[in-house]
C-alpha cells in the first residue's frame, strides 16, 4: 500500500508556480528572478518528499528500523602536494543548513592525486532529514574553532604539515555551486551521487517507525531481528488459539526463511530419557512440559566467528566462541514471542529446533 498523498518533484512544482504567477511577472523572469522561484520549488520538493516519507512510514509494510542516508562524495583540489588521511566516522561534508555526513571507510588520498572519487559517506544521524538532492550536500563539514586538528581523526603517518595544508585548502575551497567562484589553490568537496533508487538523491535515511509500531502492540524488536521478520510477527497477531491457527501463524512468520515447523502436542506430562520432544531431559524442564511444541527444521545457521568440532553454535561445552548467528537466534526468539502472545491463557508452548 502507498500513501495517497503523491510526492511532487521540483520540476512539477516549478511549473505550478509559473502557472500561478501573473503574466506580467512571468514575462519578465528571463531578465532576472527566475532562480528565486526555482529555489522555492526546491524547498517545496523537500517538504513534499518529507511529508510522503513520514506518511508512508506509518504503514507496517513500508515502515523500517532506523537508517542513515548514504551516498558517494568526491574531493577536488588544485594543489595536490599534501596527503589527506581521515579515519572512518570522521564528519566530512554537510548541507547549507547543517545536515552532516561522515565517512564510512578510511580516506587516504596520496600526494599527486587531484580528484578523490567514490568516497562512501552516510548521514551522522538516522532519519529522513538527510534525504536530500546530492547538490545540497556540497560544503565541508570539518570541525571549526581554534584547535581543529585535535578534533579530526587522522590516519597514522599524516604529518603536521599535511594536516595544515589540507585544512588551509579546505578553508580556501569554494562552493562549486557559486556562479563566479574565486579560482585559487584550494580543495572542495561535493556529494555527487546517491546509492539508492535515484542517484540524484542521498537516500535511505529513515526513522525507526517500525519499532514504534511494534512497541505499540507490545512486541518490541528482538536483538538481531530483521525488518522483514518483525513485520511478519506484528501482523500475525490476530490469528487465534486453536492448533490449526497457531500452525498458520507460525508458517506465516517463517515464510521466506526456508524453515518449516511442526506443531506437536505431548501425550504425557512425565519425563522421557533421550530426545523425544514430548518430554525429554535437555529439551524441556521435567516439571514444566509444554502443552505443545513447535519443532523448527531447516533454519539456516551462519555463525559469525569460529567453532571447534561440529557444534553449530561455535562452542566447547557451554563456553561460546564467536557470536553465533544473531539473525537465526532472532527468528527463533521472535517465533517464541509470537507463540507466547497468541496461545490460550494457561497454555504453554515451546519453540525448539530439530536436531
Amino acid at each position: 500500500m502507498s500513501h495517497p498523498i503523491p510526492y511532487l518533484d521540483r520540476d512539477t512544482l516549478f511549473e505550478f508556480i509559473l502557472r500561478a504567477l501573473p503574466d506580467h511577472v512571468t514575462a519578465e523572469l528571463e531578465a532576472g528572478g527566475i532562480e528565486t522561484y526555482k529555489a522555492i520549488a526546491n524547498v517545496w520538493e523537500r517538504l513534499s518528499r518529507r511529508i510522503f516519507e513520514l506518511a508512508e512510514s506509518t504503514f507496517i509494510l513500508k515502515a523500517t528500523g532506523e537508517a542513515r542516508a548514504t551516498g558517494l562524495a568526491r574531493i577536488i583540489r588544485f594543489t595536490s602536494s599534501y596527503r589527506i588521511g581521515l579515519r572512518a566516522g570522521n564528519t566530512i561534508a554537510q548541507t547549507r543548513w547543517g545536515v552532516r555526513y561522515r565517512l564510512t571507510e578510511d580516506l587516504d588520498v596520496a600526494p599527486g592525486v587531484s580528484i578523490a572519487d567514490n568516497i562512501p559517506v552516510e548521514a551522522e544521524l538516522s532519519g529522513f532529514d538527510a534525504n536530500v538532492r546530492v547538490q545540497a550536500a556540497g560544503r565541508w563539514g570539518l570541525p571549526e574553532g581554534v584547535d581543529r586538528k585535535s578534533q579530526i581523526a587522522w590516519l597514522d603517518g599524516v604529518t603536521e604539515a599535511d594536516k595544515d595544508a589540507f585544512l588551509a585548502a579546505a578553508d580556501a575551497g569554494f562552493d562549486y555551486r557559486d556562479l563566479t567562484p574565486a579560482i585559487f589553490p584550494s580543495a572542495w568537496i561535493e556529494v555527487k551521487q546517491g546509492t539508492g533508487d535515484d542517484p540524484a538523491w542521498l537516500e535511505g535515511g529513515a526513522l525507526a517507525t517500525l519499532d514504534l509500531l511494534a512497541q505499540e502492540r507490545g512486541l518490541p524488536r528482538l536483538q538481531g531481528e530483521t525488518d522483514e521478520a518483525l513485520r511478519r510477527r506484528i501482523r500475525t497477531l490476530p490469528d487465534a488459539v486453536t492448533p490449526a491457527a497457531i500452525q498458520r501463524a507460525v508458517d506465516s512468520y517463517l515464510q521466506g526463511t526456508g524453515a518449516t515447523a511442526e506443531l506437536l502436542e505431548p501425550w504425557d506430562y512425565g519425563f522421557a530419557v533421550g530426545h523425544d520432544p514430548r518430554g525429554a531431559i535437555g529439551l524441556n524442564p521435567i516439571a514444566g512440559i509444554p502443552a505443545f511444541v513447535i519443532l523448527v527444521s531447516g533454519l539456516a545457521f551462519n555463525a559469525i566467528g569460529w567453532a571447534i568440532f561440529d557444534d553449530p553454535l561455535g562452542a566447547i561445552g557451554t563456553t561460546p566462541i564467536g557470536i553465533g548467528d544473531p539473525a537465526h537466534d532472532a527468528v527463533i526468539a521472535g517465533l517464541q514471542d509470537l507463540v507466547t502472545k497468541i496461545r490460550a491463557a494457561g497454555v504453554c508452548g515451546r519453540v525448539v529446533e530439530a536436531a
